[in-house]
């Protein structure tokens, strides 16, 4: 019965120890769905993010556009233009990575990509 609660003891200190740690690595996603065609739309918030930065990564594949900001070495959000309805409506997602200091979203790309779908 000691070696049950022994094992027991251990597995939950392990988990609680892994459990913030997987937190922190773990991405964040926001959706939103917008009207209009996600290229359309990828393209207008590419090209106004990028007057205000430079270090913006840009990548297509089938029915997706995808626009990453990175800072140095570490990307700190990226957001996934994605077809709906056969370019009728986008599907946006932002995802930002998750460090020991917080999220880091950033909300004024997500506005700017509402505000070139309006």
């Amino acid at each position: 019965m000691n070696v049950r609660l022994a094992l027991l003891a251990a597995l939950l200190v392990t988990a609680g120890c892994a459990g913030p740690m997987a937190l922190f690595s773990a991405d964040s996603v926001a959706v939103d769905t917008l009207e209009g065609n996600y290229r359309r739309i990828a393209a207008c918030t590419y090209e106004r993010l990028d007057r205000r930065d430079g270090r913006l990564r840009k990548s297509e594949a089938a029915g997706a556009v995808r626009i990453a900001f990175d800072a140095g070495t570490e990307r700190q959000w990226e957001l996934s233009f994605i077809d709906e309805e056969g370019g009728t409506l986008t599907r946006v997602e932002m995802s930002s990575p998750r460090t020991s200091a917080g999220a880091m979203p950033s909300e004024h790309a997500l506005a700017i990509a509402r505000a070139c779908a309006a």
